[in-house]
């Protein structure tokens, strides 16, 4: 689901957040924290375009774009170990 965020934003963790079993609470950790992350991504990339206009935004864009790959393929990895992963940057929404 970490993964999922990289090409489908926040639906392919709202996905797996509302169609997981109730009995896997791993998953279900996992999913919340991959979908609080990539909402918190959603916001940071509109208020970076519109700070283009400010040319603030172009400095920023080449730290979100990386952020924005590096942190789901290491919380996959994380994740994949079995280890509870909790993202830095994520505001905590849901």
């Amino acid at each position: 689901m970490h993964l999922s965020g990289l090409l489908t934003l926040f639906v392919g963790p709202l996905l797996v957040y509302l169609l997981r079993d109730s009995r896997t609470d791993f998953v279900a950790r996992a999913a919340r924290e991959a979908l609080n992350f990539q909402l918190t991504l959603l916001l940071a990339w509109i208020i970076t375009l519109i700070s283009m206009f400010f040319i603030v935004g172009f400095f920023v864009l080449p730290f979100l774009g990386l952020i924005s790959v590096a942190m789901p393929v290491w919380a996959a990895a994380m994740t994949s170990r079995g280890e509870s992963y909790r993202y830095v940057v994520s505001l905590r929404l849901i």
